[in-house]
C-alpha cells in the first residue's frame, strides 16, 4: 500500500514539472502577443471623480489632495492629452521572461505636450504612424 502512495506522489511531482517545462517553453512565442491588456478611464473621468470624491470628503483629510489632483488633470487635458479618449496599458513578455510596460497615452498636441512636460520627458521620436517613443525620467516608455 505505501509503495502505491509513493508512486502516486513520485507521478503527481512529475506530472507538475512536465506541465511547468512546457509551459516555459512557450514563453519566447508568447513574446509578441500582451501577457495583461488594461483600459483606463479617460482624464475627463478621473478629473470628474476626483471633484466628486474632494465634495464627499469636505472639511476632512484628503479632500484638498484630491481637489489638487482634479487641477493637475485639467491642465493636462488643455496641454496636449485628449481628455475624452480612453488611456492603455500592456504588459508583454520578453525573450528572457521580464515584463515590458508600453503604455498608449492619446494626444492630441504632442508638442503641447512635451512643452509641459520637457523637465520629466525625453523628446518624443517617432517610431511608425501615429506613434512615438519617449523616456520618462530616464525610463523607456
Amino acid at each position: 500500500m505505501k509503495r502505491k502512495k509513493w508512486r502516486l506522489g513520485a507521478m503527481r511531482v512529475l506530472s507538475v514539472i512536465a506541465g511547468l517545462a512546457m509551459a516555459l517553453s512557450v514563453l519566447p512565442a508568447l513574446a509578441s502577443a500582451p501577457a495583461v491588456a488594461v483600459r483606463l478611464a479617460p482624464l475627463a473621468q478621473w478629473q470628474e471623480d476626483a471633484r466628486f470624491l474632494a465634495d464627499m470628503l469636505q472639511g476632512k483629510e484628503g479632500a484638498d489632495k484630491l481637489q489638487a489632483l482634479a487641477g493637475v488633470l485639467e491642465v493636462l487635458g488643455k496641454n496636449g492629452f485628449d481628455a475624452n479618449r480612453p488611456i492603455g496599458l500592456m504588459c508583454y513578455v520578453g525573450k528572457q521572461g521580464q515584463p515590458l510596460l508600453v503604455g498608449c497615452i492619446p494626444v492630441i498636441n504632442l508638442d503641447q505636450l512635451h512643452a509641459l512636460a520637457k523637465g520629466w520627458m525625453s523628446e518624443p521620436t517617432q517610431t511608425s504612424d501615429n506613434v512615438y517613443h519617449v523616456k520618462i525620467k530616464d525610463r523607456d516608455v
